[in-house]
């Protein structure tokens, strides 16, 4: 929307009577509020994953989603849950350990973690999130259908190019399965029951964007548990700071930024003002 990018903007009626403007709670006036989207497909995908009544949650991802899972599966999908987070790299897995959070294995997503899901017991009820880039999620995947012996549900929340298929499901098409819910629609989400190459079943789900339910939701948790996620906006910068982070990560996978890993940045719109909306 034109002119969003300011102190006071003028938005058409039709806007918000269509639902495209939320309230939302005072207190989301902080720097929390870069978690806000992030949170809400995280609630999403857990949401989903939940009914699935998983023993273990694993997660592939160290960007600001996967951190966000594991500090919600716990209340969202229930509080003796294992959780299992694999990570891409060991600068990533490091930041994890230095940041560690109750009942989270974190491990590095190689050989060993590998290892780590095939010794799961063979009767586990394992949900697995792909919170993952695009060119990791088919990769992913198949780690997860290869090592795990249990009834596995899989969401992919992660990005996958057109058409995108896997040797280990035949005859699935998984951009379509994860293009099947959009935004909450529709309600109860769809769910794919597909046999893998070698005749086990698995679920599979995804979806893209959010609804205004989930929003409101991770709202709500962010003004409720402000503590939970705080670490993990690691850099709060001026419009000027945002604009050379940004170059740097489009110029290099590399995440340490201003001499430190950056997992979420919240920009501060008001000079001297951390309380101010931060977006990022």
């Amino acid at each position: 929307m034109d002119g969003l990018l300011q102190g006071r903007v003028l938005i058409a009626a039709a806007a918000v009577r269509d639902g495209l403007v939320l309230p939302l709670p005072a207190a989301n006036g902080t720097v929390d509020a870069a978690l806000l989207e992030p949170l809400a497909v995280v609630r999403y995908a857990l949401g989903l994953l939940a009914e699935h009544q998983p023993h273990t949650v694993v997660v592939f991802g160290d960007g600001v989603v996967g951190h966000l899972a594991v500090r919600a599966i716990p209340t969202l999908v229930g509080a003796s849950t294992r959780i299992v987070h694999l990570h891409h790299t060991a600068p990533g897995l490091e930041w994890s350990k230095d940041h560690p959070v109750p009942r989270v294995h974190s491990v590095l997503n190689d050989a060993a973690g590998a290892r780590l899901l095939a010794e799961l017991p063979a009767d586990e009820r394992v949900a697995v999130l792909l919170a993952t880039p695009r060119d990791a999620t088919l990769k992913c995947l198949d780690i997860a259908l290869g090592a795990l012996r249990g009834h596995v549900a899989v969401d992919l929340l992660g990005g996958l190019p057109p058409g995108a298929t896997s040797p280990l499901l035949p005859g699935a098409n998984l951009t379509a399965i994860r293009a099947a819910n959009c935004a909450g629609v529709p309600d109860p989400a769809l769910r794919f029951v597909v046999r893998t190459s070698v005749g086990a079943a698995v679920t599979l789900h995804g979806h893209r964007g959010v609804g205004n339910d989930h929003l409101v939701a991770a709202a709500a948790e962010l003004v409720e548990h402000p503590g939970r996620y705080r670490e993990l906006i690691t850099h709060l910068v001026d419009v000027d700071g945002a604009a050379e982070a940004m170059r740097h990560l489009a110029r290099s996978r590399e995440r340490v930024v201003s001499g430190r890993r950056l997992i979420k940045l919240a920009v501060r719109f008001a000079p001297g003002d951390d309380t101010r909306g931060g977006v990022g």
